[in-house]
């Protein structure tokens, strides 16, 4: 492991913490947990900032992990933790959760990477795999089908991240029959992708 990396990745959670609960949190959840990712290195509230080893954090086999792009892997990862804390993960049942991401760059890298090899192999054809990943909900959906979330999917980019995220979280919360909301941050740069969730529970019975 690179330690230096791995705490240049705990230090860069720690602002997304402070970015997002530095806002009025809603009286109606609580904030169960926290857990962080850049495909490489991976942590939590309960876990210290080490090595990403897929086979242990990903708790069972994730299908076609390989061909995962960069924000799919941290994002899998980061949810993997969340939800193995919170005792729902590994399992074979489906969850009412809501997913919300949001990151200012999109899927630009990814709709990049697919028009080069579309102009690299004459115009005939880009990548199926690459092409998958041109939608900026396409890692949300990649983590609710290995997870089982069945619940809303939503990405947006917002200057004002965390006062959007817990509004909109707000308004989902009163629909999930879990009781449960996944809430990300993400960043991603051509040397990784990032990502930051944590998983907030309601306090208040539907």
């Amino acid at each position: 492991m690179n330690k230096k990396t791995a705490e240049q990745l705990g230090e860069w959670a720690q602002k997304c913490s402070a970015d997002l609960c530095g806002n009025d949190i809603p009286a109606d959840f609580t904030i169960e947990g926290a857990a962080w990712c850049n495909g490489a290195d991976i942590g939590g509230t309960n876990l210290e900032t080490q090595e990403f080893n897929r086979k242990n954090f990903l708790f069972k086999e994730f299908k076609n992990f390989g061909r995962l792009d960069p924000v799919s892997r941290s994002i899998s990862g980061a949810v993997a933790v969340l939800l193995h804390d919170a005792g729902l993960y590994p399992s074979e049942d489906k969850f009412d959760i809501p997913v919300l991401f949001s990151s200012d760059g999109g899927s630009i890298r990814s709709d990049g990477a697919y028009y080069r090899d579309f102009i690299k192999y004459n115009e005939t054809a880009g990548r199926a795999n690459l092409f998958l990943y041109t939608l900026p909900t396409s890692p949300l959906g990649e983590v609710s089908v290995h997870f089982g979330l069945t619940g809303p999917l939503l990405f947006f980019t917002s200057a004002n991240k965390g006062e959007v995220l817990f509004e909109i979280a707000s308004m989902q919360m009163m629909t999930s029959r879990t009781g449960y909301l996944l809430m990300g941050v993400g960043e991603e740069s051509a040397e990784c992708a990032k990502s930051f969730f944590m998983l907030l529970k309601s306090t208040v019975s539907n």
